[in-house]
């Protein structure tokens, strides 16, 4: 707001002084002074730029455009007033405007920033296209949906959804969102948050709630498992909701006694069973060895 007031002021002030028709032509003292102010200026702008870079603050980088409007300003005023000294007065406050519409310029470009941050806004798509790239780049995913940036005060927080193998196991899938996370955080710098949520599939176009519960599905198991013939014992039960289905895997251990001809029936006779339930979409059945 400050530098627009000053880009105001100084179009207010050129539009009084081409009113009234009075140009003063300016000493040469004037020029020397414009050219230290120049210099000087322009040093604190990319001093003060830097730092607001490094900390990621919107309020020191507003500062740094302020310096530079002063340094806009006092280039302008040197040409116009060498200009000027040379039989052309009117330059001087010509050139005046011209600094006033380049600091309005600066002004309205660093309260669109900050007022988009003030906003919670999302970050622009070089920003999220940057992201994209370290995401995928991690071993292990497979791809990306539902990228939501937000910038907050100079931070960066986010939330993303990464599709890895679906028959890896659950700590290797948290292994690779949890290197997802760092190598944001380490390659943006003023990331605040990542929220990394593992998909075994691209959910976005299936419901995303299956009816069927592990406790229903194991009830249901154990009683297919417990009418079939030569089955001693029941193992793990794997359970996979992909494709908008169920889809189950058991382990069970069969009678020393049999041949593997006959565990063989015995797993297929089980699957059969396992298949005709409602909420079972797909059945694999395995023979538990246990180093038996």
């Amino acid at each position: 707001i400050a530098v627009l007031m000053v880009g105001l002021g100084m179009l207010t002030e050129v539009w009084r002084i081409l009113v009234s028709g009075i140009n003063k032509e300016p000493r040469l003292i004037a020029v020397f002074v414009a050219a230290i102010s120049i210099a000087t200026k322009e040093t604190l702008y990319h001093y003060t730029k830097s730092i607001g870079e490094k900390l990621h603050s919107p309020i020191i980088i507003a500062n740094a455009w302020d310096q530079r409007s002063d340094a806009l300003s006092s280039g302008a005023a040197f040409f116009g007033i060498i200009l000027a000294m040379n039989g052309y007065p009117i330059m001087d406050t010509l050139a005046a405007g011209v600094v006033g519409l380049m600091i309005l310029k600066v002004g309205a470009t660093v309260m669109k920033s900050s007022v988009n941050d003030f906003m919670d806004s999302s970050l622009d798509e070089i920003k999220t296209q940057e992201i994209q790239q370290i995401i995928k780049a991690t071993p292990g995913v497979i791809e990306l949906h539902e990228l939501r940036t937000r910038m907050i005060g100079g931070q960066i927080f986010m939330d993303v959804h990464i599709l890895v193998d679906s028959e890896i196991s659950v700590t290797e899938g948290h292994n690779i969102a949890e290197t997802v996370r760092r190598k944001l955080i380490k390659s943006l710098g003023n990331v605040n948050d990542v929220l990394v949520h593992i998909d075994p599939e691209d959910d976005s176009g299936i419901e995303r709630i299956y009816k069927a519960t592990r406790q229903e599905l194991e009830l249901k198991t154990n009683a297919a498992i417990a009418e079939t013939a030569g089955i001693v014992n029941s193992g793990k039960l794997h359970i996979h909701y992909l494709r908008g289905k169920n889809i189950i895997e058991v382990f069970v251990k069969v009678d020393k006694k049999k041949s593997l001809e006959e565990a063989e029936t015995i797993l297929k006779e089980l699957k059969s069973r396992l298949q005709k339930i409602e909420s079972v979409d797909e059945a694999q059945t395995y023979l538990d060895l246990d180093g038996d």
